[in-house]
């Protein structure tokens, strides 16, 4: 079962992969989007062209016919090209080329009527309408759109200035509104995408703050979550002995004429209970003290040491349960960096839990080895494994797997967890694997120190 804090990590790691991709989804989006536009206004462009030519006859003009003609051709052209480009599915190489070229080509087109126009005696003024319409329909980038207008409009700049039959006040009122059009133009480009930008940068930081929120969520989850388990093992794991010095202390009293001997055991018993209870809240607050531990201090020392006085501790725990400890180890010094006490904590968590899941008459293994640039402490029993479906959590908080025992009480989740944070603080990680037949395999990996370090 995947726990909260880890769905959450995997769902906040894809919504910050989003933002990353934002930018480049949304310029495709964009470009899409003005796919649509080509189509729409190329259908403007259509009924335009098809008015120009009626009108054609009536100031009359050869040449403007054959560019209204011209004109409807490039626009039925791009609105094939922008249906087609709109079906398509979205690809990695989607481009602007499209809505560039229309941009392009319907400016051209515009100056060229209004040339022919002017060359009738009618002055041209809706070439300003139809650049500011350009700077607010189609969604280019301001620097490309600059460079289409300012090119335009020194065009049409020039043809107003020699080719205008009209005078010298017409012709600078020509120039004048054709610049004015164009910046204004601009100004317009600038501002809207501005403001795109500024919309896009709120839902980035918006969704920055929604992937905050659901880290902390998940953090408060899992704190809940962790404080249900506490009080669960807690309200568990002491309520037995405490009912046993209860009933203890009760039959104490009840039998005051009793010997020396029966208070003798009367306080040996409960001073096993007090000791029970003692070791869960020593666990409970040494799983505490681990999130706000400071950083530790390591030295380099023989792994091998560190096998042999773990045999040695737990010696009276598996002689009591009637399983040896062995030592595998090779005959050269496998030097490691660790805090000794941290690596006496985490190997004898992983010792005592292999000796009370291994049967009667087995044998618990330390095996050292160097290997893929790491020192490994193996500890390998033979118990019956950790099935499969408890195997993801098995270094969680509070996680007690559905195995009972062989020798002992039911621990209280925390052991393994408190060893893989001891372990990860000192550099080095603690895996599981199945063995080969049966049982389970803690595998300890620490770093190998470096040769000058080690001299």
């Amino acid at each position: 079962m995947i726990s909260p804090r880890a769905t959450a990590r995997r769902a906040v790691a894809g919504l910050r992969e989003l933002i990353r991709s934002t930018r480049s989804v949304e310029d495709e989006a964009a470009i899409r989007i003005d796919y649509t536009r080509v189509e729409i206004v190329g259908i403007l462009g259509l009924i335009d062209a098809a008015f120009e030519f009626v009108f054609a006859f009536l100031r009359p003009s050869d040449a403007l016919k054959i560019l209204s003609a011209v004109a409807a051709l490039v626009m039925i052209g791009f609105i094939i090209a922008a249906r087609i480009a709109q079906r398509q599915p979205r690809a990695a190489d989607t481009s602007a080329t499209l809505p560039t070229a229309f941009i392009i080509s319907a400016m051209l087109l515009s100056i060229s009527a209004g040339y022919l126009i002017s060359r009738t005696g009618a002055m041209p003024y809706g070439y300003s309408m139809v650049v500011l319409a350009f700077a607010a329909i189609f969604m280019m980038p301001p620097r490309p759109f600059a460079a289409i207008i300012l090119g335009t409009c020194l065009i049409h700049s020039l043809l107003a200035a020699i080719s205008f039959e009209h005078t010298v006040l017409h012709r600078v009122m020509a120039i004048f509104n054709t610049v004015l059009a164009c910046t204004m133009a601009i100004i317009v480009r600038v501002a809207l995408y501005q403001l795109r930008q500024r919309d896009r940068h709120q839902r980035e930081i918006i969704a920055d703050q929604n992937a905050a929120l659901e880290l902390a969520n998940a953090d408060l989850a899992t704190h809940i979550h962790e404080l249900n388990e506490l009080m669960a093992v807690a309200a568990h794991d002491l309520r037995s002995p405490l009912f046993g010095l209860r009933n203890l202390l009760q039959l104490a009293a009840d039998r005051s004429g009793a010997d020396a001997a029966f208070y003798r055991r009367v306080l040996d018993e409960g001073s096993g209970s007090v000791t029970a209870m003692l070791a869960l809240i020593a666990r409970i607050l040494e799983a505490h003290e681990l999130e706000t531990m400071a950083e530790l201090d390591l030295a380099i020392d023989d792994i091998r040491t560190v096998a042999i006085a773990a045999r040695h501790r737990n010696a009276a725990l598996a002689a009591a349960a009637g399983v040896t400890i062995e030592i595998d180890q090779p005959f050269s010094p496998l030097l490691a960096a660790f805090e000794p006490y941290a690596m006496e904590r985490a190997i004898d968590n992983l010792v005592s839990n292999a000796i009370r899941f291994s049967p009667e008459g087995a044998a618990v293994t330390l095996r050292c080895r160097r290997a893929n640039g790491r020192a490994q402490i193996a500890v390998i029993d033979q118990g019956t494994g950790v099935p499969p479906e408890e195997r993801e959590d098995l270094f969680g908080k509070f996680k007690r797997g559905s195995r009972q025992p062989l020798h002992g009480e039911r621990g209280s989740g925390l052991g393994l967890y408190i060893a893989r944070a001891l372990v990860t603080a000192m550099g080095g990680d603690i895996v599981y694997e199945p063995g080969a037949e049966s049982g389970s395999i803690f595998m300890l990996r620490l770093p190998l120190p470096r040769l000058d370090k080690a001299i």
